[in-house]
This record gives structure tokens, sequence and C-alpha cells, in this order.
């Protein structure tokens, strides 16, 4: 469906509202000034409901994009990945509620915004305003593709980074892959679970 298809949008549009995070400004994230920046939920919501960056015309953003006073950050590669709805995404729902994480503390989210994008390195700048704005304890990214882009040396599922020099990124694989290999599963839970420790630790370390 697209936006002029859609009777309404999820969120209140407000039309003279002009944001640093506008569509389309995809190169501009990377500048000092804009990482310093306060990032908001209504800047995020609309720069990607709304997004120009590429050529992809059928505009189908399946995530709610809620919960951004969560601790805990997991990016899938594609929407799919994160969708309650799917195989994968019930798998990791499970896997999420068997590691005892609370949902309402999970920011679900992926690199790519449209479930079919060509150009997932222009969908970039908008995770890295959530990324910014829900401000993660931890994030938990589902395959190497969405890991490299913060970092090039990851070679390997479990690899723990510093994305920003702030927020402890481990990467896991995306979860349609370990639905038919026990092994890999396996593994992906124990990378669950090793967050799940870590973001306990942190949150700890905050209340002690």
């Amino acid at each position: 469906m697209t936006t002029s298809e859609s009777n309404s949008l999820p969120f209140e549009v407000n039309d003279g509202f002009k944001s640093a995070f506008e569509p389309g400004f995809y190169d501009q994230i990377l500048t000092h000034d804009l990482f310093e920046k306060q990032v908001m939920p209504f800047e995020i919501k609309t720069s990607i409901h709304n997004c120009f960056a590429c050529d992809n015309k059928k505009f189908i953003k399946p995530l709610e994009l809620g919960n951004f006073d969560a601790s805990v950050m997991v990016i899938g590669e594609v929407p799919s990945d994160v969708d309650f709805k799917t195989p994968e995404g019930q798998l990791l729902v499970k896997t999420l509620t068997w590691a005892n994480y609370s949902l309402e503390d999970v920011y679900f989210t992926s690199l790519c915004k449209c479930e079919t994008t060509a150009t997932p390195e222009r969908c970039y700048t908008h995770l890295l305003s959530e990324i910014l704005c829900v401000r993660p304890a931890i994030i938990i990214s589902l395959g190497y593709d969405v890991g490299k882009f913060f970092d090039s040396n990851i070679n390997m599922a479990g690899y723990t980074t510093n994305l920003l020099d702030k927020f402890e990124m481990i990467t896991t694989y995306r979860t349609i892959f370990t639905m038919s290999d026990r092994n890999l599963y396996e593994e992906y839970c124990n990378h669950i679970m090793f967050a799940k420790h870590k973001v306990d630790n942190k949150l700890q370390g905050v209340h002690d």
C-alpha cells in the first residue's frame, strides 16, 4: 500500500515540520553535528514513511517502529526478519521470550525499511538515526550484512563490536537461516542469551 492509497499514516504528520533527517538526505548523517543531535521518534517515523532516498516505489514499510525507550535493539536485514507475522519473526520472539527478554523493552527494526530494496546503503541513515534516538544498552544484529555496515571486520557470528564508540553490538545469524539447522539455532540462542547477560549487567551497573 502506498502513502497515496492509505487513508492515514500510523502517526500524525505536520506539513510544516522540517527535520534534519528529512527523507533523501541520507548522505548527511555522518556529520559530527548530526551525531550529537537529539533525534526524536517523530522525525524518524516521518523520514522513514515518506522516504524517497531510492527508486523503490512500493513504499511497503511494515514495521511499527515503537518502544523508543527500549534498552535492547534488534536489527534484521529486512523487515520480515523482525516482523511478528512471519515464521522467522515468530521464532525470534519465541527465542527472546525463552531468554527472558521483555518484548516491551526491545526495539525491533531492520537495515532495509522496505521489504524489497536494492539499495540498503541508502536506508543506513534511517538506522543510524534510530540508534541515536533509542540509545540502546545492547544491539543484536541479525546477520553479517547488517553488522558489516558498522564494522567491516565482522567475520563470524558472536562477534562483538563497539558501534560509534558508544553502543555495543553483537552479531548473530539471521533467524531464517537457523530454522533448518539445529547447530546454528543453538549458537543463535547462545548469542541471544549472551546479549541478555550483557544488558542485564549494564542495567544493574546503572542502578547500583
